[in-house]
């Protein structure tokens, strides 16, 4: 099926690349058995299961996931009594 970029308003393949898993661990600093562990329990960036033993990783979904994640510190104050 050929993507016209009109059907879904979605962005095409070639703006919103999938990552193999391996590309997904060395971005994210994690290992494999961590990311098996994530999609075990439904934690961790969503995943596109392109074959039997094949996972791959949509770069968006990994940087909305990342962006739900970030947190800002609230500074402590001291002396407070």
């Amino acid at each position: 099926m050929y993507f016209d970029g009109k059907a879904t308003g979605a962005q095409p393949a070639a703006l919103d690349p999938v990552l193999t898993e391996k590309q997904m661990l060395d971005w994210l600093g994690i290992a494999s058995a961590t990311a098996s562990r994530w999609r075990a329990i439904g934690e961790g960036p969503p995943y596109v299961q392109l074959g039997p033993r094949r996972i791959g990783y949509r770069r968006i979904a990994i940087e909305q996931w990342l962006a739900a994640r970030e947190r800002i510190p609230v500074p402590q104050t001291q002396g407070a009594a």
